[in-house]
């Protein structure tokens, strides 16, 4: 089984929009890094994300290329802080694999329990429209398959200052 954490692309400030949608090249980087993967052939038959609109049209963008017609859902406790032992519960109990748009400090801590064993081990750091593969090799034992960012797809982009959550 396979998890694929995508963060979501560099959003607007809040003083912009309140609801910090992708910005121009947020919804670049993030479509960069889809069309970069659809030569994958990868087989997602779902998508979660957070509800927030960055990591919702971060999602669709993924799905729209990688994953046609799987389902995009809002699911619960994929926001920023959530505690995330409860989706990696989830996760040991699925079979199928599944693509996770969401957001920073929940993606790395998620990466960081499953592969290591402890959300705090700070494994690693997501860049904005990166997609990380995680593979669960064994019962409960996950690795790190590939990382995907923006700056290592085909096409041009600014990857100067990172949004935040």
């Amino acid at each position: 089984m396979r998890v694929y954490l995508a963060r979501h692309g560099r959003a607007l400030e809040k003083e912009v929009d309140p609801e910090r949608s992708l910005s121009p090249e947020g919804l670049a980087e993030v479509e960069r890094v889809a069309r970069f993967l659809a030569n994958a052939r990868l087989d997602i038959p779902q998508c979660w994300h957070s509800g927030k609109a960055r990591a919702r049209q971060t999602a669709e963008i993924l799905v729209k290329h990688i994953a046609p017609g799987a389902p995009v859902e809002a699911h619960e406790g994929l926001a920023p802080n959530d505690p995330v032992k409860p989706v990696a519960a989830e996760l040991r109990r699925r079979n199928e694999d599944l693509l996770i748009a969401g957001h920073l400090p929940f993606l790395a801590k998620l990466a960081s329990l499953l592969v290591a064993g402890d959300s705090e081990a700070d494994l690693l750091t997501l860049p904005s429209g990166a997609v990380l593969c995680l593979e669960r090799i064994d019962a409960g034992a996950w690795t790190m398959a590939w990382f995907v960012t923006p700056e290592l797809a085909p096409g041009k982009t600014d990857m100067g200052a990172s949004a935040g959550s």
